[in-house]
């Protein structure tokens, strides 16, 4: 049931690999923290584990399935992936926006059910933003948008999670409080795969953690 990473490499075009010969594993219920400074990777390691990016060479694997032959509404049952960035276009009200995590349940021609509204408010509420359920997501705050996002990831309902420097945007307050989020996460029982440029992190959960550094893991073990 783990998610696995087994050799995994990749490179731009002709250009030197940005990463080489990759394995991790992530257990249920377990964090995993992927630290390094800026540059070193991380999220374009993120990127090919979530199947955003080809790798070079090397494989994904998700409860023994390789992530490259999923098609997407299985991938998505299985993974959620929250990028660092993310730049609305429409404005959408957050429910809607929380409920699209429900996309891989539902179908492309489908539509969503009160099934799929209950889920995506029990998440709201999970994340303790219920209130902003029919604001517009184009209105609310940077912090919140973040909470909004892991509310429609947990509407997925998947097995794994992974986080591309979740905290890099958020004030004190709000850093402090996603990292709660994501332990509760984890005592549920979700995986997750976490990347980040502070240490001090990866000691709050006390799980594992790696070193990433000049295109290759140096270290890794207990935090």
């Amino acid at each position: 049931m783990s998610l696995r990473i087994e050799s995994l490499s990749f490179a731009y075009s002709n250009d030197s690999p940005v990463f080489s010969d990759v394995s991790l594993m992530v257990e249920p219920g377990e964090v995993l923290t992927i630290l390094g400074s800026n540059g070193t990777g991380k999220s374009t390691l993120l990127n090919c584990i979530a199947n955003q990016y080809k790798p070079l060479s090397g494989e994904v694997f998700v409860c023994e399935k390789k992530v490259s032959k999923m098609a997407a509404a299985e991938f998505s049952q299985h993974i959620a992936y929250i990028p660092q960035m993310h730049y609305p276009i429409f404005s959408f009200s957050v429910i809607d926006v929380v409920v699209m995590g429900r996309m891989a349940y539902i179908g492309p021609v489908g539509s969503p059910k009160k099934k799929d509204f209950d889920i995506a408010f029990e998440m709201l509420e999970l994340m303790n933003v219920s209130h902003l359920a029919h604001k517009s997501y184009l209105e609310i705050s940077g912090g919140e948008r973040q909470m909004i996002l892991f509310a429609q990831a947990l509407t997925q309902q998947p097995k794994y999670l992974i986080l591309d420097e979740p905290t890099s945007h958020l004030d004190f307050g709000n850093q402090i409080r996603c990292l709660q989020i994501i332990q509760r996460m984890a005592n549920k029982g979700i995986g997750v795969l976490i990347s980040s440029h502070f240490p001090d992190h990866s000691l709050m959960f006390d799980h594992k953690v790696c070193l990433l550094y000049k295109g290759g893991l140096i270290a890794s073990g207990e935090a």
